[in-house]
């Protein structure tokens, strides 16, 4: 039998809260450095299998471990799973001494045995030939002559250039290279390869993260396209948005001599400028126009009664000698609407995803 090793591996790092930490990246890391790395493990193997790979590793005889991902994003890899072959070195029981190839994620943790391990590359898989791996051990021993992993596996790329360790670090394990046909006549820096593609997988990740919260952006622009609900956020925030504006009302009735009337979305009151405000709230949702048409009318209203409004709400004297100012809190501000307020002074507060706005002076 031809003792190898199949290593399965969370994708994330498995003591950390930190989703964006990926196993594979910290191991990279530390061979891009040092050529190579200790791949720990909490739980130890049994002392018959430790010799066993430990011998065939003294005589010489090539040894595998083959690396294998789960809980792989979708989005990373369809089937969830990730698969790379590394040159096993040495098995060392419990916690090596020098910590230093150790990743510094789980540095710290009691390790039950650690794999040293060199020229890890990714492997590719046609569907018909992924290996499917029983059981739910975390490491398992192949015999890699038989028909559980394929053949293309066991033997390195006839191909391959073993690049001499620089002069300046004379202990440094070599890099292991191939040439790649199509691409590039030089060979290509396996480790960096490997790189480049985990780079490409965390850029991956973060574009979809970028999706995720900017569809919580969208899915929260569509609540404040209700007038309702963003009287509601409004009636407790707008201190946020404006924070010089008190709401003395929510929805007043204004009524006329001739019987008509209607109301008012939100009274306040300026401190700065020492007069009552009407706020409206306009969204695109609602098939209604944009607020200043209003603004004759409530103004005209308020200025009717502003000594009874001053008296009601107990606003200082000086309120009722002010003028009325006017606000329009909206979800959209077009071309029209802006020229409109600027016109007659009106404030636009252009409101988005309720996780911003922007004031839009009249």
């Amino acid at each position: 039998m031809a003792l190898g090793l199949i290593i399965k591996f969370q994708y994330h790092a498995w003591n950390q809260k930190d989703r964006g930490l990926i196993t594979m990246d910290e191991h990279i890391k530390i061979i891009k450095k040092s050529g190579k790395v200790w791949w720990g493990r909490v739980t130890s193997i049994s002392q018959d299998k430790s010799e066993e790979l430990s011998a065939r590793i003294e005589e010489g005889t090539p040894t595998y471990c083959f690396l294998y991902s789960t809980a792989v994003p979708k989005n990373i890899h369809e089937d969830g799973n990730l698969w790379y072959r590394a040159r096993l070195i040495k098995v060392h029981t419990g916690t090596p001494e020098d910590k230093s190839l150790i990743p510094a994620y789980y540095r710290d943790a009691k390790l039950g045995v650690a794999f040293l391990i060199k020229d890890i590359e990714p492997i590719t898989f046609k569907p018909s030939e992924t290996p499917k791996v029983p059981g739910q051990a975390a490491i398992r021993y192949v015999d890699v002559q038989d028909d559980l992993l394929p053949q293309s596996l066991l033997k390195w790329d006839s191909k391959e250039l073993i690049t001499q360790a620089s002069q300046s670090s004379p202990k440094t394990e070599p890099t292991k290279k191939i040439e790649i046909t199509g691409v590039s006549s030089e060979a290509v820096d396996v480790v960096s390869l490997q790189q480049e593609i985990i780079d490409l997988q965390r850029e991956v990740i973060n574009l979809q993260s970028y999706k995720d919260y900017y569809n919580r952006i969208i899915s929260t622009d569509y609540l404040f396209s209700s007038e309702k609900f963003m009287e509601n956020w409004l009636e407790g925030n707008l201190h946020k948005l404006l924070p010089e504006i008190d709401i003395l009302d929510r929805q007043p009735y204004i009524k006329w001599k001739d019987g008509k009337f209607g109301r008012l979305d939100l009274l306040g009151f300026n401190k700065d400028e020492q007069e009552i405000s009407i706020i409206e709230v306009k969204t695109r949702k609602r098939n209604k126009r944009s607020g200043y048409d209003q603004f004759l009318r409530y103004t005209t209203w308020v200025k009717r009664n502003i000594d009874q409004l001053v008296k009601e709400y107990k606003l200082p004297p000086s309120a009722a000698k002010n003028g009325v100012g006017f606000v329009i809190i909206t979800d959209h501000a077009n071309d029209e609407m802006k020229a409109i307020c600027s016109e007659y002074g009106i404030k636009i507060v252009r409101l988005f995803g309720g996780l911003g706005f922007e004031i839009i002076e009249g």
